[in-house]
């Protein structure tokens, strides 16, 4: 080994060496800059990645990209292509860039933050792909849905060369070279020169590092939940969260905690909370489904899951026998066996959105029933500003979380505490 070792270091010492050595790095120089002469379009893209904002990086790539096309058909004789049109002036509204997301739900999921927040970037003219969390296994492509999902949102498939449970397992480096690769083609393909890649969950990590990274495309981390909390995540998603709002240019954190929280690793941080679609709530009128149920009637709607506190429901339930506990929602992870032997707990399941607000309009009054833990903790519930829209008066635990619905809701800690709550808000 020392005799190969003390070979390696007389050849790199000799001055042939150093004279190939430089040869060879000359025609490197030379190939680069051979290629940015021959691919323009590709060169700037490049420099304008850096350089200009995304509007007039579009601009330019499109103008370039004329102009080649103009020279090509100058070349074989054609007509010459006309020249662009002038950049947006005064009032006129330049083109938006394309939203990437890569998400935290599929968009037929529960309506949540995802939906709403896409729906009004589309409206204002900002067009969107929405990744689908199931992939497509064995194709080497991706495709665009015909169909919208939503005015201006279409639904964006990517390749993979084996079966990927997204967010309960991680983003290998194969995955993730197959779906970079497929979205340089699709960025040709769908002219995406200037795009936004909104990624919503830590999953999505390696993809976005590469996306942004390789393009130039900014990268906004929309933060709703502290993802190392759920039980059905990989066991590494709480360092790709952390290594996410490093790389991202900006953070949107839904909850004051999780904003707290992502300052000690980002470099730009926006509380950005939730909201709802308040028309369809404040006017929803209340379900006949439940008629049939002794009042009051108490009801949640949403997961029912690991942080859901079972036992809790459970000794309102056995404490007020004579009041109905209606509870909407997946249980698929959460331990209801006790609830079920209850003959005043009515577990109905998942119901579409469309019907959810007539549901909760029958309500007497709502409860947010949830574990303390970091998870919950750090959650600002979309249900919390439809359930006000609709008038009703919520009972939850002392979370962190909620402290910016003070005097909105009813604040309580313990089955004593709730049934307390419950009695006085039912008597006005």
């Amino acid at each position: 080994m020392r005799r190969t070792e003390a070979e390696l270091e007389r050849i790199y010492g000799s001055p042939e060496w150093r004279r190939l050595h430089r040869w060879r790095r000359l025609q490197v120089e030379a190939n680069v800059w051979r290629h940015r002469l021959l691919h323009p379009v590709d060169t700037a893209r490049t420099v304008a990645s850096r350089l200009l904002p995304a509007a007039w990086r579009l601009r330019l790539v499109r103008l370039l990209r004329q102009v080649r096309g103009e020279r090509q058909e100058r070349a074989a004789g054609g007509p010459a292509v006309p020249p662009p049109a002038a950049a947006p002036r005064g009032g006129e509204q330049a083109p938006r860039p394309t939203i990437l997301c890569l998400p935290v739900i599929e968009w037929s999921f529960r309506r949540q933050r995802p939906q709403q927040l896409l729906e009004r970037l589309a409206a204002r003219g900002w067009p969107v792909l929405y990744a689908a969390l199931e992939f497509e296994v064995g194709a080497t492509r991706a495709t665009v849905a015909p169909d919208e999902l939503a005015p201006g949102v279409r639904r964006l498939v990517l390749p993979a060369g084996r079966e990927i449970g997204a967010g309960a397992e991680p983003l290998g480096v194969e995955d993730t070279r197959l779906a970079a690769r497929a979205i340089s083609k699709l960025r040709d393909r769908e002219d995406l020169d200037a795009a936004v890649i909104l990624c919503q969950s830590p999953f999505w990590f390696p993809l976005a590092r590469v996306l942004h990274r390789a393009f130039g495309w900014p990268l906004v981390y929309d933060r709703m939940d502290l993802h190392e909390g759920f039980a059905s995540t990989y066991a590494g998603i709480g360092e790709d969260d952390r290594r996410l709002q490093e790389e991202a240019d900006l953070v949107l954190a839904s909850s004051r905690v999780l904003a707290e929280d992502s300052r000690e690793h980002a470099r730009r941080v926006v509380h950005l909370p939730n909201g709802c679609d308040w028309t369809t709530w404040e006017s929803a009128p209340a379900s006949t489904k439940l008629d049939k149920l002794p009042r009051p009637i108490i009801g949640y709607y949403g997961a029912i899951s690991s942080w859901f506190d079972t036992e809790l429901v459970v000794s309102l339930a056995l404490a007020r026998p004579a009041w109905s506990f209606v509870l909407i929602g997946s249980t698929w992870d959460a331990d209801t066996s006790r609830l079920e032997q209850l003959p005043n707990v009515h577990l109905l399941g998942e119901i579409p959105y469309a019907e959810l607000p007539a549901f909760a309009a029958a309500f007497d009054a709502a409860i947010l029933p949830r574990k303390r833990l970091p998870l919950t903790e750090a959650m600002e519930p979309v249900k919390l500003y439809e359930m006000l829209a609709l008038g009703l008066d919520v009972v939850a635990p002392p979370l962190a979380s909620l402290d910016v619905f003070e005097g909105l809701i009813r604040i309580a800690d313990g089955p004593e505490a709730f049934l307390a709550v419950l009695e006085e808000v039912l008597r006005h």
